[in-house]
């Protein structure tokens, strides 16, 4: 497999795209399949539907998520942070989440989030939650970057270091910014922007042609954002100390945030603006950034990393990962989702 980062697709190729395999399944959505109401039951056997150019609101045509079919729970906010909830096994609103939460930054494996619940300017404090037990502790004050680990540990960045605070409380700094968890813990980008280590100071991510902007980490995959001008840059997914995937940003702004799934093989990154969303294939050529003619705004991988859930204009749409295929749809008010276990 060719390994070397290629280009994101131009608007015209990614519209292509769309229309191709929208044409494939057009007919799933002639019988207007969902109304937009709430997630309720549907039949597991129907063929995975996707979208062609259905029009503003025409996600709402997919089925809702029929319960059982997908695994944990989600939660979203709005801008007033108002926060609902679905547990994707009963179809009924999940236990033990918060009601108001401005911000979520989840951990990979869905097992601990950290929220925050004032939106008022400075107010940085945020709350920890752990999905087993229910429990809630106060968090670090969050700096710039900030991530989550399954244990309900958080960094965050501040002043060219990182600090680390566990959920016992504990807590230490490291040289750094940029924080993210994966499968051996914490890594960082180095001060100089240069690689990204593992908390004992060891290269995980060598250096390149420019400098690191963004890191992210899910399981045993890494994945930056590398550049030299002051837009666009490439995605470098690194797997066990080798290059195994990447994607080529040029001419689609500056990524300011950036997710990876537990393969390696899809991106979530924010192109531009806040709600400037795409889906990056990091094997090989493709990408998603609109489901119909709504734009994605921001999403969030499965603890699996089978699914992707995103959210547009009018709703949150799940789509299967490998094939960044849309399978179902509900109405919803929201700005984040946060995907958990």
């Amino acid at each position: 497999m060719d390994r070397r980062p290629h280009r994101l697709a131009t608007p015209l190729v990614a519209a292509v795209a769309l229309i191709v395999v929208g044409a494939a399944v057009a007919a799933s959505l002639a019988d207007g399949r969902g109304d937009g109401a709430r997630p309720g039951p549907a039949t597991s056997t129907a063929p995975a539907p996707t979208l062609a150019d259905a029009g503003i609101g025409g996600v709402l045509r997919l089925p809702p998520p029929a319960p059982g079919r997908f695994a944990g729970s989600l939660i979203w906010t709005a801008v007033d942070c108002s926060a609902r909830t679905l547990d994707l096994a009963t179809g009924t609103p999940a236990p033990g989440l918060p009601r108001t939460a401005c911000d979520l930054w989840p951990s990979a494996d869905g097992r601990a989030m950290a929220y925050s619940v004032d939106a008022r300017a400075g107010a940085t404090r945020l709350e920890v939650l752990l999905r087993e037990t229910g429990d809630t502790v106060p968090g670090p004050v969050r700096g710039g970057a900030t991530a989550v680990a399954g244990d309900g540990t958080v960094a965050t960045c501040g002043a060219s270091e990182v600090l680390e605070k566990r959920f016992d409380g504990a807590a230490r700094t490291l040289p750094g910014c940029g924080p993210a968890f994966g499968a051996g813990g914490l890594v960082r980008i180095t001060v100089d922007a240069r690689r990204a280590v593992d908390d004992r100071g060891r290269t995980v991510v060598p250096a390149g042609v420019g400098t690191i902007r963004l890191l992210a980490a899910a399981g045993d995959a890494i994945a930056v954002v590398r550049s030299s001008t002051a837009a666009g840059g490439v995605i470098e997914v690194w797997r066990r100390g080798r290059l195994d995937g990447g994607a080529d940003l040029a001419g689609h702004g500056q990524p300011n945030d950036l997710r990876i799934s537990p393969d390696g093989t899809v991106a979530l990154v924010r192109l531009t603006g806040p709600q400037d969303w795409a889906l990056v294939r990091t094997d090989r050529v493709g990408s998603l950034s609109a489901i119909g003619r709504e734009g994605v705004r921001e999403g969030a991988f499965s603890p699996d990393g089978r699914y992707v859930a995103v959210v547009t204009e009018t709703a949150i749409v799940i789509l299967d990962a490998t094939r960044l295929a849309p399978l179902a749809a509900f109405q919803a008010d929201a700005k984040q989702v946060a995907w958990l276990a």
